[in-house]
């Protein structure tokens, strides 16, 4: 895909060249330290669904018994994400690297708590009053531990171009039953704007089903060139189980119980409108399928909710107008919330919330969604 620069005063078009990397992860520029630096690049992918977060854990070349993973991510609200990075002239990657992938995440779901701790303090990546503060948190830790010991993981392979053998690969894991990961695919492709300045666009370009984790084995034939994988279930009650909440989980699990009717009339009208409501591991996520796909739009989790921000809308494609009934609400009936938003600070506590609030929140994502679904194609 061509990526072009407008000069709007000359009315010009350029064509911006493509920066190689120079490899995965030793130079400056390359995808293993950008990804390091600015997890953003990975985390503000629509695609995986996670909150318009402020705050995560960073580590590279964790080692979880069967390798290092390339970079290891945790969100403040305890998802996991772990990425593999390979370049597309890296031929011999191309065939190992979802084998790899998979191997490293089920090393991962045996990993014990305080492996990860001690990791996490020692990485630069990692800010030190951040990991003060999550690991400081009983809450945080626990939902940690569950999310480790049931394998809800996002499994990322990024590069500068994903290689059709890694598509063909993820197909074909695609129809094995009660995988409990997701592969997301991405692309972070980089384009030279001056000496000085690179323009990056991660992109998802496949991805797994999210279903229950089974035993895969997977058998590489490098003389041949082909693999073959087979995977089995395991027992109803066994380690594998995804624990997905249910509504009352949830419900149950809200910090202020005074709120639990305000989300249940929310999503009643929520669903009216052709909105979905998803339950995961650690809270919720509304969302409207527009243009062809679903967006999950508002996270909320058991003692705190997201925003919905401007770069958070940015990456969506979402239009400055649809946009704007969502800001003006809240401008015109909750300034405290409309200025965060502004500033681009995401979350707020439901300590300083009242039901009042709660509700304005909710209307405000009620009139855009609907506004949305109605411009949908």
């Amino acid at each position: 895909m061509s990526i072009y620069k407008i000069n709007k005063a000359k009315f010009e078009i350029e064509e911006l060249n493509q920066h190689r990397y120079k490899n995965e992860g030793y130079d400056k520029i390359s995808p293993q330290e950008l990804i390091a630096q600015f997890p953003s690049l990975i985390l503000s992918i629509p695609e995986l669904e996670v909150a318009d977060l402020e705050k995560c854990l960073v580590a590279r070349e964790f080692n979880a018994g069967r390798g290092p993973i390339d970079i290891l991510i945790i969100t403040e609200n305890s998802d996991i994400i772990l990425v593999e990075t390979k370049l597309y002239r890296n031929p011999e990657s191309h065939r190992t690297v979802v084998a790899q992938s998979i191997d490293y995440a089920k090393a991962l779901s045996q990993v014990d708590l305080e492996k990860l701790k001690t990791a996490f303090s020692q990485s630069k990546y990692t800010k030190t009053e951040t990991y003060k503060e999550l690991f400081g948190d009983v809450m945080f830790e626990a939902t940690l531990d569950k999310n480790i010991r049931t394998g809800n993981f996002k499994v990322v392979i990024a590069g500068d171009k994903i290689h059709p053998n890694v598509l063909n690969m993820v197909e074909a894991i695609q129809s094995a039953p009660h995988l409990a990961f997701t592969i997301y695919l991405a692309e972070i492709q980089a384009y030279t704007l001056n000496d000085d300045n690179l323009l990056i666009k991660p992109t998802i370009v496949a991805n797994t089903n999210e279903v229950e984790r089974s035993v895969i084995r997977l058998e590489i034939d490098y003389k041949e060139k082909k693999h073959t994988i087979e995977s089995s279930a395991p027992e109803k009650e066994g380690k594998g189980n995804k624990l997905i909440l249910s509504q009352q989980e949830f419900l149950y699990s809200v910090s202020k119980p005074e709120f639990v009717p305000v989300f249940q009339n929310f999503w009643k009208k929520w669903k009216e409108i052709g909105g979905d409501v998803n339950f995961g591991t650690t809270g919720v996520s509304h969302g409207i399928h527009f243009n062809g796909s679903r967006v999950g739009l508002f996270f909320f989790y058991d003692t705190n909710f997201y925003l919905l921000t401007p770069r958070r809308v940015e990456s969506y494609g979402i239009s400055d107008k649809i946009y704007g009934i969502y800001k003006d609400y809240l401008k015109n009936n909750y300034q405290k919330a409309y200025d965060l938003v502004i500033a681009e600070k995401a979350m707020i506590k439901y300590d300083n919330l009242t039901i009042d609030d709660l509700q304005i929140v909710f209307e405000a994502m009620f009139k855009m969604g609907k506004e949305l679904k109605k411009n949908s194609n």
